[in-house]
């Protein structure tokens, strides 16, 4: 959600009038002509963002409310929203550890997937989402700013992974050896989570 789309969902639900300038942003940022077409894009990435990130947060309370109790809910939802928008905002510091990100999660499949599948889903976009709810495996008749989204986002994720897993890691059993390369590959993209200690890479894998 960016900051024009975030405004402009708050100024038509409070009913405010929008000038032409920002009813221009909006189409613009959306991707519509015209301002129904804009309004009702909107609504749909509006509704699509709150239905992912619900999703998400109710998944990773399952592995944070047992830990934390209560307060895991909110760090469920925290997350869940952090990932979603690519921010990789970190609250889970404590005392002896400030800056752990989820590196006490490396070989936890259920968090590292949940979270490697918002970070994606959030960072392609919802037009692309609008092509692949509409046209399926129909791969041709996605739109071009789609078709170089999913290409560019499958090359940048199995490259680095694979050279992650061949270069690093070698500690690791075979199963959370591929979780944590798989993890590493999808954070980059601006997410800002780590599930293992950056500093303690190969220097192959900091230069990927």
């Amino acid at each position: 959600l960016g900051l024009v789309t975030l405004t402009s969902f708050f100024a038509l639900a409070a009913k405010r009038r929008m000038g032409f300038k920002d009813l221009r942003l909006l189409g613009e940022s959306v991707s519509a002509s015209g301002y129904s077409q804009a309004t009702d894009v909107l609504k749909i990435v509006v509704k699509l963002a709150m239905t992912f990130e619900i999703i998400g947060m109710v998944l990773l309370m399952i592995a944070f409310v047992p830990q934390f109790g209560a307060e895991g809910i909110w760090i469920s939802a925290f997350t869940a929203i952090s990932a979603f928008c690519n921010a990789g905002f970190d609250i889970l510091g404590r005392t002896d550890s400030p800056y752990p990100s989820l590196t006490a999660y490396a070989a936890d499949p259920l968090v590292n997937i949940v979270i490697m599948l918002l970070i994606i889903v959030g960072g392609i976009g919802f037009l692309t989402w609008d092509d692949v709810c509409t046209h399926g495996l129909h791969l041709r008749r996605y739109r071009m700013q789609s078709k170089v989204i999913l290409s560019a986002t499958a090359l940048l994720i199995t490259i680095p992974a694979v050279l992650f897993y061949l270069t690093d890691f070698a500690d690791l059993p075979v199963g959370e050896r591929a979780l944590a390369s798989l993890f590493q590959a999808v954070t980059p993209r601006t997410a800002g989570y780590n599930t293992v200690d950056l500093t303690k890479m190969s220097d192959t894998s900091q230069a990927v």
